[in-house]
């Protein structure tokens, strides 16, 4: 059983991970970026208006060990009017072992780009957020800010895939927080604080390197530092490999850590890490 398990899992759906800050930084260049700027325009055209980005994936085994993990994820990247592009996304989170819940998160975010050329935009993005495992009950969060395409080669051919991109951001940060017990927390922790007021900067960078259409490698960092509270510091990192199946689905790894170095609770540890892997569909 234990086998079964294991094969079934690396074939889950890929999910970015439910990270302490803004998952915006998960540019995700291949799919979020390839409207933007396949036309070779000074700014996005409606010439391909929208992409859809759909996953899900569960496993459920009985036996020996009894488990159900479900999780799933929509993007949906429009491009209303010229120059302007919006990224809708939701995604949740859930998992019983053995009759215990182990994991349950949501979250649902919406960010809206104004492209000033092609290497130059303005954003605003909001986010609202539930992790109770992180001993978050809610977040609301809002950003301010621009980014810079610093590197951009492609390859001379007709579908102009990218070689190398480096993309930075950077802006304000603003989320108010509050917070619940982690249902793994010991019998005798008390709740310390019921949440807290963000308002911090953030920075991001976000690195690719193409081989073909569809395979990559990349690199994306995030950090966010409170000023309300000095100690306050996230950030968040991922790598990851993607290689394509057929056109519109790839197999995808990604290894994330994700720091915060005041968790809602002392009990809770101010790392975590996470390996996924599966099949990411876009149409």
């Amino acid at each position: 059983m234990s086998l079964y398990r294991a094969l079934f899992a690396s074939l889950l759906v890929f999910l970015p991970p439910m990270a302490n800050a803004s998952h915006f930084v998960n540019d995700d260049v291949a799919a979020r970026a390839q409207i933007l700027e396949q036309t070779g325009a000074q700014s996005p055209t409606a010439e391909e208006p929208f992409r859809l980005i759909g996953e899900v994936g569960t496993a459920l085994t009985r036996g020996n060990t009894e488990t159900f993990h479900l999780n799933g994820q929509v993007r949906l990247i429009l491009v209303p009017f010229e120059g302007w592009v919006s990224e809708s996304r939701g995604q949740v989170l859930y998992e019983e072992s053995l009759g215990q819940t182990t994991a349950n998160a949501w979250a649902a975010f919406q960010r809206v780009d104004r492209y000033l050329g092609n290497r130059f935009t303005i954003f605003a993005a909001f986010g609202i957020e539930r992790n109770v495992f992180q001993g978050l009950r809610r977040r609301l969060s809002e950003q301010l800010g621009g980014t810079f395409l610093l590197v951009d080669r492609r390859a001379a051919d007709p579908e102009e895939r990218i070689v190398d991109r480096l993309r930075f951001e950077l802006g304000a940060y603003a989320a108010q927080e509050s917070y619940t017990l982690s249902p793994t927390a010991a019998p005798e922790t008390v709740l310390e604080r019921e949440g807290a007021e963000i308002v911090a900067a953030r920075g991001a960078a976000t690195y690719v390197h193409g081989f073909r259409k569809g395979t990559e490698v990349g690199l994306e960092v995030e950090a966010i530092q409170d000023f309300v509270d000095p100690r306050n510091v996230l950030v968040n990192t991922t790598v990851w490999a993607a290689a394509a199946l057929i056109d519109g689905l790839a197999l995808k790894i990604s290894a994330g850590h994700y720091f915060d170095n005041v968790p809602a609770e002392p009990s809770l540890k101010k790392s975590d890490f996470l390996v996924t892997a599966g099949i990411v569909v876009s149409l």
